[in-house]
């Protein structure tokens, strides 16, 4: 899978910051893409980072809202204190929501969320929007700690996405 150096979100240009596959066993699940307004090295910086940002998933199977949500709030979990979890679990709930709209994702779909500063979290499956923007300029940080916090699907992954496999 490639993923394009540049995308636009909200009238401003963001890049490609790394890529990474996701698989288990011998499963390939998706490709990630992330992009943000600079390129940043640590895991620290992106989080900290402001303006707009995306992370792209390419599925490289066919993929059920079910199975989407469930990986995603695990991940949410897996990466977040007891208490920052119970924080975020209403709009946790919708995120669950929101893939839920997503339905069934067939094979070579891309699955885009977007941050927009002021606006919240977008989500859109093959470019055409799925749900309301989640608000909260701290949601999308907890989101992008499935891939770059403590515990990631897989520690390559987050090596990658930081651009250290590029």
């Amino acid at each position: 899978m490639r993923f394009p150096e540049t995308v636009n979100i909200a009238g401003q240009t963001v890049a490609l910051n790394g890529a990474a596959l996701r698989s288990w066993a011998t499963l390939r699940i998706y490709a990630i893409g992330l992009y943000l307004p600079e390129r940043n090295g640590t895991a620290a910086a992106v989080l900290a980072s402001g303006g707009p940002k995306r992370i792209t998933l390419a599925l490289l199977r066919e993929t059920s809202a079910r199975e989407l949500a469930d990986a995603l709030v695990e991940g949410i979990r897996d990466n977040h204190a007891h208490a920052e979890v119970e924080r975020l679990q209403p709009r946790i709930e919708r995120l669950a929501g929101v893939m839920a709209a997503v339905g069934v994702a067939p094979r070579g779909s891309q699955i885009t969320m977007d941050f927009v500063p002021e606006r919240g979290t977008r989500f859109a499956l093959d470019g055409e929007r799925k749900g309301e923007a989640i608000e909260g300029d701290d949601f999308f940080p907890a989101l992008l700690r499935i891939w770059l916090g403590e515990r990631p699907p897989q520690a390559a992954m987050k090596d990658a996405l930081l651009g250290g496999l590029r």
